[in-house]
């Protein structure tokens, strides 16, 4: 308990860092770096069924969709820890393995390829993680939007109970919760 309250102050002082832009020169901590940081803090945040991360390997699998600058910034993150377990990243080029990830982190691509790739993650203990407020409503579980050098975390929690996942309560208080509009629902 106090180790988990310890980890919230870290990501939490963290992410009062990363906010003041004052703070961080652009050169020293780039938007790709920031995203990466906060998915892996988000990833030691979440709980997943006790089950599922028993059952697994020592490694901790982050999966990441898009193009070359992202994935440097995740590759840098190879070997942290989330727990006992070690993160492995994995960039994903096809998407045959997903069910593998714990966290899956997509940029760059199309709508519709997106639209697919959320449709295989929903309900597989799968972490979805973008950049925006299009992918929370697209049905991705977190969006990470930086305006003005200042992360802001989105959620949607009906994808993240539909992926069976939970996060720390402390941090959907600090996150921006987003409802999508379910198909034939009037947003009046």
């Amino acid at each position: 308990m106090l180790r988990s309250f310890l980890d919230f102050k870290k990501l939490l002082l963290m992410l009062i860092f990363i906010s003041h832009a004052g703070l961080v020169s652009p050169q020293r901590l780039k938007e790709p770096s920031v995203i990466a940081l906060l998915t892996l803090n988000l990833a030691r945040f979440t709980r997943w069924p006790d089950n599922i991360v028993l059952t697994q390997s020592n490694n901790f699998r982050l999966c990441v969709v898009g193009d070359s600058i992202i994935q440097e910034a995740f590759l840098a993150l190879n070997g942290s820890k989330i727990g006992e377990k070690q993160v492995s990243i994995e960039l994903m080029t096809r998407l045959r393995n997903i069910g593998r990830c714990r966290v899956l982190f997509i940029d760059n691509v199309e709508a519709l390829v997106l639209k697919q790739v959320l449709k295989l993650t929903q309900k597989r203990l799968i972490l979805t993680v973008g950049r925006g407020r299009s992918f929370v409503e697209a049905g991705g579980i977190v969006g990470i939007e930086v305006i003005e050098k200042k992360p802001k975390l989105l959620i949607n929690l009906s994808a993240l109970h539909q992926a069976g996942l939970k996060i720390n309560a402390r941090i959907l208080e600090l996150a921006e919760i987003i409802t999508p509009l379910q198909p034939g629902v009037s947003g009046e």
